[in-house]
């Protein structure tokens, strides 16, 4: 049986990241909200990572969330496999 690794990387969707991650033999990402910008600004930023992993990385499955369910559209265009909201519980896509 194969050792399972989970790492956990924060930080920008940039080359060195994505690296650290291992995302080139990654299977999955988890896109966690980033509390550290404005409500508004929370989604407009994983759908933009979203979409820049999933156009360098299209094997990687990615898990998004989302702060407001109105932006789950924006998230299925930018492609990501499975859509979550911490207000309401279990995938809202996927």
């Amino acid at each position: 049986m194969e050792d399972k690794k989970i790492l956990f990387v924060r930080g920008d969707i940039k080359k060195d990241t994505l690296a650290k991650a291992n995302a080139e033999k990654a299977r999955a990402a988890i896109l966690l909200s980033d509390a550290s910008v404005s409500a508004e600004m929370r989604d407009a930023k994983t759908i933009l990572n979203t979409l820049t992993i999933k156009s360098l990385f299209p094997h990687l499955r990615v898990c998004a969330e989302l702060f407001d369910l109105q932006n789950v559209e924006h998230c299925q265009q930018a492609k990501a496999d499975e859509i979550g909201n911490i207000v309401q519980p279990g995938p809202v896509f996927g």
